[in-house]
C-alpha cells in the first residue's frame, strides 16, 4: 500500500488558503458598512421623528395661542370664546395629522409618557421627545405673539400676567381651589389620553384621517366644557413652552410663582399624573383579560376570546 495520503487529506497550498480568506475579509467589510448605513438610518429616523413632534406642537400651540389672541385682544369681529376651542380643537388636529405618519403624532409629553408606561412606546425616546414637544410649543407661542404683538402691547403695555399671560399658558384665579385647578387639568387630560390609548389598541389601525377628527372632537369637547377654570391645558408642552415665551418676552418671575408655582402642580403634574393613572387602568385591564377572564373561558369554551389575547395569539 502506498504511503501517500488521499488527495483530501494532503495540505492546501498557500494560493488556496489566501483565496479563503479573502472572502472573509470582504464580508466583514460588508457587514461594518452595512451597520453603519443602518445606525445612520436610525438617526436619521429619529431626527424626522423629533422634527415632526417638533413642528406638530408647533402648529398646536400657534392655532390654540393665536385663538387665545383673537378673543382677547383681536377685532371686536371675533370677540366669541368660540374662538379658544375651535382654535385648539384645530390644532390638535392639524398638529397631529402632520406629525401621526412619521412620529405617531403625540405633540403631547402626556401622551409620550402614557404609551411609554403601557409598553407602547420606548422609553429612552420620552426625554427626546418632551424636548422636542416643549421647543414646538416655545415656538407656535412665539407665532401667535408675534402676529398679535401690537394688539397686545396696546391692552398690556407693561406685560401683567394678570392681563395678557393668559393668552400663552395657563393661570388660573387666584381664589379658585387648588384642587379644583388639578382636577381640571387631570380629568380632561385623562378623557384625552383614553381616546388616543383607545385607538392605539384596536386590533385593526383606524383609518389615517380618522385619529385626526376624532382628537378635534375630544380636545372641542374639553374646551366647551371645562374650559374657563384652568384654560384645559392638558399637555405639558402646551404650558412649559409658552410660559417659556411669555418669561422671554418680559412678563417676569410672577410667570413661575404665580398661584403657588401653578406651572408645576397644575400645569405639569395635572396632565402627567392622568399619564399614569390612564396606564395603570390599562394594566389592571391586562391583567383582569389575562388571569380572570382567561381562567372562565377555560371552564366554557363558548366564552369569546378577549381582544387583547387575539392581538397577542395573532
Amino acid at each position: 500500500m502506498s504511503s501517500a495520503r488521499p488527495p483530501f487529506f494532503s495540505k492546501p497550498s498557500s494560493s488556496f488558503m489566501l483565496h479563503e480568506k479573502a472572502p472573509s475579509a470582504e464580508a466583514d467589510v460588508e457587514r461594518g458598512v452595512a451597520q453603519k448605513r443602518t445606525a445612520t438610518r436610525r438617526f436619521h429616523d429619529l431626527l424626522m421623528e423629533l422634527g415632526a413632534e417638533f413642528v406638530g406642537t408647533a402648529i398646536l400651540c400657534a392655532f390654540g395661542c393665536g385663538g387665545n389672541c383673537q378673543y382677547v385682544v383681536g377685532s371686536p369681529t371675533f370677540d366669541t370664546y368660540a374662538t379658544v376651542p375651535i382654535g385648539w380643537a384645530c390644532g390638535i388636529a392639524l398638529g397631529a395629522g402632520f406629525a401621526g405618519n412619521r412620529s405617531g403624532g403625540h405633540i403631547n409629553p402626556a401622551v409620550t409618557a402614557m404609551l411609554a408606561l403601557v409598553g407602547k412606546f420606548p422609553l429612552w425616546k420620552f426625554p427626546l421627545y418632551g424636548l422636542a414637544q416643549l421647543a414646538g410649543g416655545f415656538l407656535g407661542a412665539a407665532i401667535s405673539y408675534g402676529v398679535y404683538y401690537n394688539d397686545i402691547n396696546k391692552l398690556d403695555p407693561g406685560k401683567t400676567v394678570a392681563l395678557t399671560a393668559g393668552l400663552f399658558g395657563t393661570y388660573p384665579e387666584l381664589d379658585a381651589p387648588g384642587f379644583s385647578c388639578w382636577l381640571a387639568e387631570f380629568f380632561p387630560a385623562c378623557m384625552l389620553l383614553g381616546v388616543v390609548l383607545y385607538l392605539v389598541s384596536l386590533p385593526s389601525k383606524p383609518h389615517f384621517g380618522l385619529v385626526p377628527v376624532v382628537l378635534f372632537l375630544t380636545l372641542l369637547g374639553v374646551g366647551c366644557t371645562y374650559g374657563s377654570t384652568t384654560s384645559f391645558s392638558i399637555n405639558p408642552a402646551r404650558d412649559l413652552g409658552p410660559r417659556l415665551l411669555t418669561a422671554a418676552a418680559g412678563y417676569g418671575s410672577e410667570v413661575w410663582t404665580y398661584k403657588d408655582e401653578y406651572w408645576l402642580w397644575g400645569g405639569q403634574m395635572g396632565a402627567f399624573s392622568a399619564s399614569v393613572f390612564i396606564a395603570g387602568v390599562w394594566w389592571v385591564h391586562r391583567a383582569v383579560e389575562k388571569y380572570l377572564l382567561h381562567a372562565e373561558c377555560d371552564e366554557d369554551e363558548d366564552l369569546p376570546t378577549p381582544p387583547v389575547e387575539q392581538e397577542e395569539s395573532a
